[in-house]
């Protein structure tokens, strides 16, 4: 509790012996009843004797995108105004009654104060928000946008890394790592700071200034200051649009308006994440929202408050932010076009990406702040900097550099002097190694009691999400000192139960992008251990032996899988698809918001039989890859009669294509894999080239399950390295085809396709395109497999004599062959069929010519084989394969789906 809490009886301005009084109640006695709403009441008593400092609410504690503060009230009463805003003031925290004692920390409520017709925090300052915007921006400047818990520090740090922190040996730059510059402990939000040093002394000489607490979260900084950083200037905000951002990153001239001669400068990056794990965050942001989930006396709740068209919460609606974003993001790439630059100047990052793939993400983070090649010292560094503990101590050294600078003015701060003396006399008479016992339990959604052991030796303990406010009684340490909440460690584990359905939380191991918000507490934090024992209550001894790993919020994904139920998740999600549902930039975080994975098949393939019927299986939609995330797919999607194109389907081309043998993949025993399907005819030509081959040992090849709607997945797993885990030596159950191509390129943009070469030693893919591979396969592999004896003699020989599908002096006439096949009918079914579903099944003239060409094609192959065996003669070649393959689909599906019956001619 001393250190937890430490912060609220600092600004309550208790003395010495009042607090140790509070602290040490009954020390040779059991744990007392007292809850922290009544202990608060007393302080605020014994507070209010002082009279040269306004009190805080008890209930209103500071927070990144909330209410700083709260209604910070005079000393008899009254809320004063906040800077920066003569006409809103924060509503009044509701009185709490000692006979309903609060279990749970409340959260910070929305301040009522509004600029733009946007909801702003109170520590919002209007004339350096006016100021950001019409500001001098450079070629070089990098404007970080993110809404409110979607990762904001995280990425401030990588960029500031990237930019300032580490050089090309991964080593530090000592200019950059001296402390106290603005950024350096974490973001200084421009519209928070006084704009230079004289309004900076006029708020500090103000007690009803919220500037005198913001100092201690973003710095005691000017705009002035935040301007005079070290290009490139690195600058964050929750800002957001073509209303709010600078004008000169938009290209706008002075009144707002599109400059049409004129290009925009600096760059801009957008951070997002899925705004289903937003809300549970702001939920829990600095304790528990106070009107609930739900609502209650104090409001709404913060599920109804989340999904208001006229959400109050600190800059608005999520929804609308992501809607005034994606405005502003093509208006950049639209200059890109215009302009020809060949670069752009906007980077989207979503956290979940960050939170996948780190590595990949800081390589197209530096490609885009225009670095260069990150080098593999770099990275290195900047992920070891990512770490938990890192973090925790660069943000501690971070408040110590500002209290360094704040000591010189918190004299003159109207009690800050008293307030830097207090926390002292408290460091000098705290107990080292003190563990606090606690008498009741936190409780999960449902109110299922929570046993957890917790251990820190980091600034703060790490409680997020935790809503302790709990009898308590101080007592001698054991002696026992943990790891805290670090990458790696282990961490207790519960079963949360949460409206009758019980969830699991695992370990996190990964950094929490948001933990800053705890760690920017007062600087004279502790750093001294701290164990909490939560004792079960009496009677559920059955639920203590199922207790398992307790999470630590620490902006794990799908958290909001644990919390409210299906009914409200549906109801957000038609919240989701009415306001963004044509929004591009909110297309990825769908993945992310479904509890479930749609369209899995229902049976892996080792067990189909006869009965099986795929058509029976759950339906899906189709989703590709841009910029390396998951988004819908529309290339197939069903048009309807109204909406009916001109044109017909057009296929894109394969993106990737490589060479076997080469110098980055040589033609090696064991290491290549094969990944395709037994559905896709294209596919199924790569896998038949295999073994016609005989190179089933040479090359891995690993056969779908079926499509569903996260692509191509393979439910049993694959023993393709690096995937590949566990004693078994397969990959994590279900496997995804799309992991490969993300590993490939985290910011690759291509639909997830089958067939796959992979190479599992540069872990990168060789090639795509089925045709490639095919040839691939018999140049690139040329005698190294062994083809069953009956296909073998039916082979034509390459130069060398060996075995192939590509036979000498044939090369020529099978390309041509094969281009003329692949236009007429290969793909010629895919244009007639599947340009009549895009065309609302309207017969244009796309999709008759097409029919026309498979039609006539097929009457050709009827005549060609009634005197040859194969399509150049007697041998079998790389062009009889990919035929073959969409021969023995076409009654079973072409004919039928795509209405290609002669009698439709």
């Amino acid at each position: 509790f001393f250190f937890t809490h430490q912060k609220l009886l600092v600004r309550l301005n208790l003395p010495l012996d009042s607090r140790t009084r509070l602290l040490t109640m009954a020390p040779n006695s059991n744990p007392i009843e007292l809850d922290i709403a009544t202990m608060a009441k007393g302080a605020a008593a014994t507070a209010a004797n002082i009279r040269d400092e306004p009190t805080p609410a008890f209930a209103d504690v500071t927070g990144d995108g909330s209410n700083l503060a709260g209604c910070r009230r005079r000393r008899r009463g009254g809320a004063s105004n906040l800077a920066g805003d003569d006409t809103a003031t924060s509503p009044k925290a509701s009185p709490t009654s000692p006979t309903s004692p609060v279990r749970k920390r409340p959260g910070p409520p929305p301040s009522g104060r509004r600029y733009s017709g946007i909801p702003v925090p109170s520590w919002f300052r209007p004339s350096s928000a006016e100021t950001f915007r019409r500001m001098e921006m450079r070629d070089s400047d990098v404007v970080l946008s993110s809404f409110v818990k979607a990762g904001t520090t995280w990425v401030h740090t990588i960029l500031r890394s990237l930019l300032h922190t580490f050089d090309d040996d991964g080593n530090e730059i000592p200019a950059a790592c001296g402390g106290g510059g603005v950024g350096s402990a974490g973001q200084a939000y421009p519209d928070a700071l006084p704009l230079d040093a004289d309004e900076r002394r006029r708020c500090l000489a103000d007690p009803s200034d919220v500037f005198r607490f913001t100092r201690n979260f973003f710095g005691d900084f000017t705009f002035e200051e935040l301007l005079g950083q070290p290009e490139p200037r690195l600058i964050s905000t929750h800002l957001f649009g073509r209303d709010l951002l600078p004008m000169q990153l938009l290209g706008l001239d002075d009144d707002g308006n599109d400059a049409p001669d004129r290009p925009g400068k600096g760059r801009l990056v957008v951070v997002l994440r899925n705004l289903k794990d937003v809300l549970v965050s702001l939920h829990y942001f600095r304790g528990e929202a106070k009107d609930g989930w739900l609502g209650n006396e104090h409001g709404s709740g913060s599920f109804a408050r989340f999904l208001d068209d006229d959400c109050p919460n600190a800059f608005g609606s999520p929804f609308d932010w992501i809607r005034g974003t994606d405005e502003a993001v093509r208006m950049l790439e639209a200059e890109m076009e215009k302009y020809a630059s060949g670069k752009s100047r906007v980077m989207v990052v979503y956290y979940e990406a960050l939170k996948e793939n780190l590595g990949g993400q800081l390589e197209r983070m530096h490609d885009f702040l225009g670095l260069g090649p990150l080098s593999d010292a770099k990275r290195a560094a900047v992920e070891r900097a990512m770490s938990f503990d890192v973090m925790k101590q660069s943000r501690t050294n971070g408040s110590k550099a500002k209290d360094k600078k704040n000591q010189g003015s918190k004299s003159k701060g109207g009690g800050g002097k008293k307030r830097a003396n207090s926390v002292s006399s408290m460091e000098e008479k705290k107990k080292d190694d003190a563990a606090i016992v606690v008498g009741d339990v936190p409780r999960g959604v449902s109110g299922l009691p929570v046993e957890h052991m917790i251990t820190s030796s980091s600034t703060r303990p790490c409680r997020r999400g935790s809503s302790n406010s709990l009898p308590f009684q101080l007592l001698p340490s054991s002696g026992s000192s943990g790891n805290g909440c670090r990458r790696g460690s282990s961490i207790p584990k519960c079963i949360i139960e949460a409206n009758g359905s019980k969830s699991s939380f695992a370990e996190v191991n990964n950094v929490d992008s948001d933990c800053d918000d705890d760690d920017k507490l007062s600087p004279s934090s502790s750093s001294s251990s701290l164990a909490v024992d939560v004792k079960s209550q009496e009677g559920n001894e059955e639920e203590k032996e199922k207790k398992q790993d307790i999470i630590m919020r620490k902006g794990q994904i799908r958290d909001w899988t644990n919390h409210l139920t299906p009914h409200h998740w549906e109801k957000f999600d038609a919240v989701f698809e009415r306001k963004l549902g044509d929004v591009c930039l909110a297309q990825p975080l769908r993945r992310y918001q479904r509890a479930t994975v749609p369209g899995l098949p229902s049976q892996p393939r080792d067990e189909w039989t006869l009965d099986t019927d795929p058509r029976t299986w759950p339906t899906f939609e189709r989703v590709t890859l841009q910029d390396g995330m998951i988004v819908p797919d529309n290339l197939i999607k069903r048009a309807s009669s109204s909406a009916a194109a001109s044109k017909g389907f057009v296929r894109p081309p394969s993106e990737i294509s490589g060479t076997i043998p080469s110098a980055e993949h040589p033609a090696e025993p064991g290491r290549y894999h094969l990944f395709t399907s037994a559905i896709c005819p294209w596919a199924c030509s790569v896998a038949c080239a295999v073994f016609l081959l005989g190179l089933q040992e040479i090359v891995k090849v690993h056969v779908s399950d079926g499509q569903s709607g996260e692509g191509w997945v393979y439910l049993k797993g694959v023993s393709a390295p690096p995937f590949a885990s566990g004693s078994e030596g397969l990959s994590d159950l279900p496997f995804w085809l799309h992991e490969v191509y993300r590993l490939h390129d985290c910011a690759v943009t291509t639909r997830v396709t089958v067939p796959v070469l992979w190479d599992s030693e540069t872990q990168k893919i060789v090639s795509n395109d089925s045709w490639d591979i095919v040839k691939m396969l018999s140049t690139g592999f040329a005698g190294m497999g062994v083809p069953p004896k009956e296909i073998s003699n039916v082979l034509g020989r390459d130069e060398a004599g060996n075995p192939t599908l590509l036979p000498s002096g044939l090369a020529e006439q099978i390309e041509a062959v094969h281009a003329d096949l692949y236009h007429r009918l290969l793909n010629g079914v895919y244009r007639a069929g599947l340009g009549l579903m895009r065309n609302g099944d309207v017969m244009n003239d796309a999709v008759l010519s097409a029919r026309r060409d498979v039609l006539d094609t097929l009457d050709e192959l009827n005549e060609l084989f009634a005197t040859s065996r194969f399509l150049l003669g007697g041998a079998l070649t790389a062009a009889d394969i990919r035929l073959a393959m969409t021969l023995l689909r076409y009654d079973a599906a072409y004919r039928c789906a795509f209405r290609m019956g002669k009698c439709d001619r």
